[in-house]
């Protein structure tokens, strides 16, 4: 935003001995930054503005102004203007109708005839020029006059050109075009505002006006134009269309419906003086919803502890008045209010009810309102301090703590962590060799991808390791043992969409490979100590089958009935799919099913003072049972005198009867406070005896 000083002093008095440097220093200082000062051609000194997003009433000469006004306590002026308006009502010439109040809070238009296009005089050229616009002709001249002073675009019609002389301000229709006053023609579409006539699309909204309605040197009479728009639905336009313009760039960030009428006079006047124009009385003018100013309920003793001052409600009050604010005190009390902070006692009125001018959108809280309090009263003048208040001691949610003791277990088993894209490829779960049906194809797809390769959400961790391995294989590491702790992402099977967006699922995993001669009871290991070391007590590893592990070394880990993890090593096909020459043994391990079974505080009791008790048992079973089953049936027939089953031997040979297998097991059987005597340890062994005949049809091998 380029803003000439002259103009500037036109509206604000500048207070003596301040000199552009100062001046500068100040204005920065405010919260409005200035990078650098120029000179126009002519030699006038010109302030080059950094404007950030929130403070569109900042796009303007008056805005600039209105705060140099309130930093230096002098007041500002809006530009004086005597405007002639007579004749004809411009509510008989012209008609205007808004077809969405939300997109378009208001439209003002105004009607002058009998205007001379020709070049606009000397001074206001040159304070275009300074300003970095190009002057075109008297009547585009007179808007983007307008538009840097009050921060209100304007547009003018040839009314001539206008079908019925209505104008319309609706969507774009499905396909409509429109040509644009740089000549291109552009394709429209519903999610762009356009203003029409009765026939067809005249203008873009808020953007720029249409070849069509152009004010040309044969235009006599004009419809002037300005309204205001929704910010969001301008953006959007702008950014579809690839089109971007001084006025898109203060639409788009939310002006105040409140300066239309005065900018439409401004600039009428202006006419009326350059270019002859006699303007019809009155304004035509939808504002179906005329918004109400924001009030803001406002603690002193909270401004106070946001800033660390002390400052008394009625400072605070005259500091807000300078810029615009209205203040209405709403309780007096003594002492320290409350939420104060410790920044020192209120003094005086401790609520405050500020109105917020309609050109401040941007504040709407009550921490606004202290900011607002604070560039006035002075960032320098704000002292240092500790912050003060109540210590609380943090800690780590009981998810966090989990996957920390994963960590510290599977780091303490040798294993690197590695993180990956949560983005995959869909093509990836047919080098996975995964069935077409499979539930880790029910995969989201992301709407708008960074690349081809990162179009669906992960279903599983499986892809990321196996990226990582190949990157290490490639650069001749060929040996390795990884983990990802991590989260996938599941459609959900059976619910509808919910605003066009699919059901979805996130889970909590664990993935574990292990990349160049593995084996499964390597890998088995590692899990088994993971899930020991989470304290999940009971786990059993039974036989299963997974399309992308090997046949016969694959397994899944359960406790309870629940499945904890699917470990195996990678079937042979997928390994070629990779164009992998080492083995790979993975594992998935399910935190949902893991976190309600991990025990979270470890209990320790002291080592046994009394000898154990050592008996050997095998045992003939039929071949499918797992010896996982048979360990569980000897701890809970034994029950807590049973400390420690561990299988030594499996025998499966011609001296057994087909069909069978012998699983030889050493117990341990021991009490904590006292020595156990052969009738005591006879007891829970024949239970075991019992439970294995009756479960799995198993006896004693004699």
């Amino acid at each position: 935003m380029l803003v000439p000083l002259k103009w500037l002093k036109e509206l604000v008095k500048i207070p003596s001995g301040v000199e552009v440097d100062r001046l500068r220093e100040d204005l920065t200082g405010i919260g409005l930054a200035v990078e650098a000062v120029e000179s126009s051609p002519d030699g006038e000194q010109v302030l080059c503005f950094e404007i950030t997003t929130n403070r569109p009433d900042c796009l303007s000469v008056l805005g600039i102004a209105r705060e140099a006004a309130a930093l230096y306590r002098t007041g500002y002026r809006r530009p004086a203007f005597r405007l002639a308006e007579g004749g004809q009502p411009a509510s008989d010439l012209a008609v205007a109708a808004v077809t969405d109040a939300a997109l378009c809070p208001r439209y003002g238009a105004r009607v002058v005839e009998g205007i001379r296009i020709g070049p606009s005089p000397d001074w206001l050229c040159a304070r275009l020029e300074a300003a970095g616009v190009r002057p075109i002709n008297n009547v585009v001249d007179a808007t983007n006059y307008v538009m840097l002073e009050l921060g209100q675009p304007l547009h003018a019609f040839d009314f001539d050109t206008l079908a019925g002389r209505r104008i319309i301000v609706r969507p774009a229709w499905e396909e409509e075009t429109l040509v644009t006053l740089d000549g291109v023609e552009r394709l429209l579409d519903p999610s762009i505002l356009v203003i029409a006539d009765a026939e067809r699309a005249v203008a873009l909204a808020g953007i720029m006006g249409g070849l069509d309605t152009e004010v040309t040197a044969s235009t006599t009479n004009i419809l002037l134009e300005a309204a205001n728009f929704d910010a969001a639905c301008i953006r959007r336009g702008s950014r579809t269309l690839a089109l971007r313009t001084e006025a898109s760039l203060r639409f788009e960030k939310g002006l105040d419906p409140e300066q239309v009428p005065g900018a439409l006079d401004r600039a009428a006047a202006i006419l009326e003086e350059i270019a002859g124009g006699r303007t019809a009385t009155g304004i035509v003018d939808v504002y179906p919803d005329p918004r109400e100013p924001d009030r803001i309920d406002t603690r002193v003793s909270r401004v106070n502890g946001l800033l660390g001052t002390a400052l008394a409600g009625e400072e605070m009050a005259q500091l807000l008045a300078r810029l615009d604010f209205g203040v209405e005190i709403l309780a007096e009390v003594d002492g320290t209010g409350p939420g104060n902070g410790g920044a020192g006692p209120s003094n005086g009125a401790d609520r405050l009810l500020v109105s917020v001018p309609s050109f401040r959108r941007d504040v709407t809280l009550e921490a606004d309102v202290a900011e607002e309090v604070a560039r006035l009263h002075g960032y320098d003048r704000i002292e240092s301090k500790l912050p003060s208040g109540l210590l609380t001691q943090g800690g780590l949610g009981r998810w966090l703590e989990l996957e920390e003791r994963i960590r510290s277990v599977l780091e303490g088993l040798g294993l690197q962590e590695t993180l990956s894209y949560s983005f995959t490829a869909p093509d990836v779960y047919d080098r996975l060799e995964i069935p077409p049906d499979h539930p880790l194809r029910s995969f989201v797809t992301v709407a708008n991808p960074l690349a081809e390769e990162q179009r669906a959400m992960r279903t599983t961790l499986l892809p990321g390791l196996m990226n990582v391995i190949m990157h290490n294989v490639d650069r001749r590491v060929n040996t390795g043992r990884i983990f990802e702790i991590a989260r996938t992402y599941h459609l959900k099977q059976g619910e509808p969409p919910q605003r066009g967006i699919e059901a979805v699922s996130e889970r909590r995993n664990v993935g574990v490979a292990c990349f160049g001669d593995p084996n499964f009871f390597e890998l088995k290991g590692l899990i088994s100590n993971l899930l020991a070391g989470l304290g999940v007590e009971g786990v059993e590893f039974l036989p299963a089958r997974a399309e992308f592990m090997h046949p016969g070394r694959c397994a899944e880990a359960r406790t309870g009935g629940h499945k904890l993890a699917v470990l195996g090593e990678l079937h042979p096909k997928v390994l070629r799919n990779y164009d992998l020459k080492v083995g790979v043994a993975a594992a998935e391990v399910y935190l949902d099913a893991v976190f309600p079974v991990a025990v979270q505080v470890r209990r320790y009791r002291p080592l046994p003072k009394f000898p154990p008790v050592v008996r050997d048992l095998a045992l003939i079973v039929p071949r499918e049972i797992p010896a996982a089953a048979v360990t569980s049936a000897i701890r809970e027939a034994g029950g807590e005198l049973v400390s420690e089953a561990a299988l030594f031997d499996v025998y499966e040979g011609t001296q057994l009867p087909p069909g069978t297998k012998s699983l030889a097991f050493t117990i341990t059987y021991q009490a904590p406070d006292r020595t156990l005597t052969e009738a005591e340890v006879r007891e829970p062994q024949e239970r075991i005896l019992k439970m294995i005949g009756d479960r799995f049809g198993g006896r004693l091998r004699t």
